[in-house]
Formats: structure tokens, C-alpha cells, sequence
């Protein structure tokens, strides 16, 4: 019970994260939908907006691999840049912080696409 009660503020510092990974497979489809997806004359799929946040992970980790690193070892002396708790801290804050935007853009959200309806009906 003792190691139990000892992991608490474990599971409590993980559960940030843990949240943003469940809101990126519900939001990103439901908001996909109503935001402008063309590209010239190509129109993204509304389900693939969770492709792009893949995508733009690859691309972080690449460039982070290969630049960052390299040059936090210079920094710090250590052989993985940064050790790998910070990491996590860090990793957990960028989180919030886009939990934070998403919360901010799902309020405005609905409130766009009920003008957006209001409007259709109104001007037919």
C-alpha cells in the first residue's frame, strides 16, 4: 500500500498527458470539419488532420534529433542532451499548453458554425 501511496504524484503528473492524448483522436475530427481544409484546389479530409499532427511529430523529432541534441550535449555534457525527467516535464507542459489552445478554440468553435448556420438560413 506504502509503494502504491508513493506513485500517486506519479499518475497525477501523467494524467495531463494522458487527457491531451484522448482529446487529440475526439477534437481534431470534430474540428476538422468545420475549418477551411483546401490547399489550392485540394481539399484535406477532415479525418485526416490527426495524419498532420503525426507528421509534424515526425518532423520534431528528426529536427530535434538532429539539431538539438547535438548541441545540448555541447551544453550540458550529457550524451542525450538533457536527461530524460526534464524531458518528461517539459513534454507535459507543452501538453497543457495545447490543451489549453484547443479548449480555447473548442469554445469558439461552435459559437462559429451556429453563425455559420444562422447565416444559411437567413441568407439562402
Amino acid at each position: 500500500m506504502k509503494l502504491i501511496l508513493n506513485m500517486i504524484h506519479v499518475w497525477l503528473a501523467t494524467l495531463p498527458f494522458g487527457i491531451y492524448i484522448a482529446q487529440t483522436s475526439t477534437f481534431f475530427i470534430k474540428q476538422g470539419t468545420v475549418i477551411n481544409r483546401e490547399i489550392g484546389k485540394f481539399v484535406i479530409p477532415s479525418a485526416s488532420i490527426s495524419a498532420v499532427a503525426a507528421v509534424s511529430m515526425i518532423t520534431c523529432v528528426t529536427i530535434y534529433e538532429t539539431m538539438l541534441v547535438p548541441m545540448l550535449r555541447k551544453a550540458t555534457g550529457n550524451e542525450r542532451g538533457i536527461k530524460i525527467l526534464p524531458k518528461i516535464c517539459i513534454g507535459i507542459l507543452f501538453s497543457i499548453a495545447t490543451m489549453i489552445v484547443a479548449a480555447l478554440v473548442e469554445r469558439k468553435r461552435p459559437r462559429a458554425v451556429d453563425k455559420k448556420i444562422r447565416e444559411r438560413v437567413h441568407n439562402p
